[in-house]
């Protein structure tokens, strides 16, 4: 006697020296070990053993039917096994088979391939000039103009024209098909300023503090006239960072008392003197007293910050706990968080939220250099969002 598997049944000899003939009929009618017919059933999936038969049929229906399984309601889910032994019966020693499978329910669905398939279709279609909804993003800061570490102002200088140079040239290819719409920010610190350690930092600063101004105004008029022009809507946003405090010793004023954000105030002050061309622009700036910035950019709500008010890898639970603040609930609708401070692109995820950490623009903080080797990567960020979701990161 034989089963799948190599298992071993008594033989039929040893059982009919000890065993009158109806009970030798129904132990030898029994399954091998392990192939006990019966069911057992979670939810919607099961295990079957079928009962052994001497007529086997391994169509899926009919073991299904067999099973008492509706075989439009139920599938077999993997593979079919069987095990083979020889038993006796009335008439005589047959070969009996078994089978054992999973099953699972089939959950009724609404979808329809061909319609499917005709959407498939239709986006192989190339879209056409400007039919994105998209928006184009530059996000740059951290340029500590007047900071003489490095290659200095004048290299900070020249990277940051370039940067915007470089993704104005992008924005106009990503308006043949996927944007429509141009947002920029200047994520703070945008000059070196002399409240940083203290003053401590004054003799290696090389600009007088309203010429880090100056050029600061300057950068950000250029930015919008490169971008303005290939857009319907342009955004504009100015974060105070540590750096560009207006005042910070002997006491202290508001939080939103920034050169950052005065400077972009500045702009928008020119701008609206001529209407016709800046008169699709929009600029934002902190609330009083306040150090962030939150704005609808055509469907996905993004937080802007500086990032010194938490430590590094703290951002999640900074986001958070100010999320938990009932005052303001931008926080908890926010989709995007944008920070720099940490002179390195970063992106990380958690849920349906993302949080995103430009580069800075200055060539190194000779201090820092000194105390861990990194000289650091200077850029800017460029990426598209849609929908409450961002794409695309690239520095520039």
């Amino acid at each position: 006697m034989r089963c799948l598997g190599g298992e071993t049944l008594l033989s039929l000899e040893k059982l009919l020296e000890t065993k009158p003939a109806v009970e030798l009929a129904q132990i030898q009618r029994q399954a091998p070990q392990g192939w006990r017919a019966g069911k057992e059933m979670t939810d919607d999936r099961g295990t079957v053993t079928t009962r052994g038969t001497v007529d086997p049929d391994a169509r899926e229906s009919t073991l299904l039917s067999n099973a008492g399984f509706n075989p439009d309601e139920w599938t077999i889910d993997g593979p079919i096994r069987h095990s083979t032994w020889e038993a006796q019966t009335p008439a005589g020693i047959q070969e009996l088979t078994s089978f054992r499978f999973n099953v699972k329910r089939i959950f009724a669905s609404s979808v329809d391939v061909e319609e499917l398939l005709k959407d498939v279709r239709r986006r192989k279609k190339p879209p056409t000039p400007g039919a994105g909804a998209g928006t184009f993003h530059l996000a740059n800061g951290d340029y500590q103009f007047g900071k003489a570490d490095g290659d200095g102002t004048a290299g900070t200088v020249d990277r940051v024209i370039r940067s915007i140079d470089v993704a104005a040239a992008d924005f106009r290819q990503s308006r043949k098909k996927e944007t429509a719409f141009g947002h920029l920010t200047f994520m703070g610190d945008c000059i070196e300023g002399f409240v940083s350690q203290g003053g401590k930092n004054a003799w290696r600063t090389e600009l007088t503090l309203t010429e880090q101004l100056r050029l600061t105004r300057r950068v950000m008029l250029y930015a919008i006239d490169q971008f303005a022009p290939l857009t319907e809507r342009l955004t504009v946003v100015s974060v105070p960072g540590n750096h560009d405090e207006a005042v910070r010793s002997p006491g202290m004023t508001r939080y939103d008392d920034s050169f950052a954000t005065d400077a972009l105030v500045a702009v928008a002050d020119a701008m609206a003197l001529n209407p016709l061309v800046y008169g699709h622009v929009e600029t934002f700036i902190p609330r009083k007293d306040e150090l962030t910035v939150t704005v609808d950019v055509n469907g996905t709500n993004i937080l802007h910050y500086h990032g010194h008010q938490h430590r590094m890898g703290k951002h999640w639970e900074w986001w958070q706990g100010q999320a938990f603040d009932r005052r303001f609930p931008d926080f908890y609708q926010t989709d995007l968080a944008l920070s720099a401070h940490g002179h390195r692109f970063m992106t990380e995820t958690k849920g349906d939220r993302t949080w995103v950490m430009t580069p800075a623009q200055e060539s190194e903080s000779t201090w820092w250099r000194h105390k861990t080797g990194d000289g650091g990567a200077p850029g800017a960020l460029t990426f598209i969002t849609e929908g409450g979701k961002a794409r695309g990161f690239t520095v520039v």
